[in-house]
């Protein structure tokens, strides 16, 4: 028989927040009109709101991803008229990726306020962008050989991304229908359509979650697991 939780269980679960990189790839597209401030913070003032509304229905722990480094994904890199001075030292997009740095920071603000509040949860940012970004900087620590390039695409190229043809699906350029097509091993590449990590490289972000990695502050989430009775204040 199916065993529901118990009101008082929700107390001792884990809840995970993993938003703000659709939005901000909406508006990088230009589908919204709002100033970037704006925008912003709106987007961090939803996310505010749904950490205090598992609050009051009695979430006490609580970990929000940060948003991802779009501005070095091959659908943003595609899309974008690359000049050196469009990029980074990372081969980033400056502009996307200033986006992304406003919204991290001005995230671990709220957070930070929202834990002073908040005082008997336990608030956690996991830092997804750092994790995308070591990886980047350093492909062959986590057995990566393209960072930049979609696995899953067309074109060819640096990049390996047309936002006309979909992985999957397929689309016309030029009156012709194309293809996209999957390369060799996807397991050296850290992306698989232009924006969703593989199999390989979400492997590596769900084994650092777990353990304790990229947290702030620090949370293991193994020392609940190996003991439901654990209270939220972890370190």
């Amino acid at each position: 028989m199916l065993q529901l939780p118990q009101p008082e269980d929700f107390r001792r679960g884990v809840y995970i927040i993993e938003s703000g990189n659709n939005d901000y790839h909406m508006y990088s597209e230009g589908l919204i009109s709002l100033a970037l401030d704006d925008f912003m913070a709106a987007v961090v003032d939803h996310i505010k709101h749904v950490i205090k509304v598992l609050y009051g229905e009695g979430a006490r722990t609580i970990v929000t991803m940060n948003a991802f480094p779009m501005g070095c994904f091959p659908i943003v890199l595609g899309h974008t008229q690359v000049e050196p001075s469009n990029l980074d030292e990372d081969g980033c997009v400056v502009s996307n990726m200033h986006m992304i740095n406003l919204h991290n920071k001005a995230l671990q603000n709220m957070i930070e306020n929202l834990q002073a509040e908040l005082v008997d949860a336990k608030l956690v940012i996991f830092d997804l962008h750092q994790i995308f970004m070591d990886a980047i900087r350093n492909p062959a620590s986590v057995g990566l050989k393209y960072v930049h390039k979609a696995c899953c695409g067309y074109g060819g190229g640096d990049y390996n991304h047309d936002g006309r043809v979909t992985c999957g699906k397929g689309g016309f350029v030029d009156g012709e229908f194309q293809n996209a097509t999957i390369c060799e091993d996807r397991s050296l590449y850290m992306i698989w359509d232009g924006l969703h990590p593989t199999d390989t490289f979400s492997h590596h972000i769900a084994k650092a979650f777990v353990e304790g990695a990229y947290m702030q502050p620090p949370f293991f989430i193994k020392r609940i697991c190996a003991d439901p009775q654990t209270t939220t204040q972890l370190s």
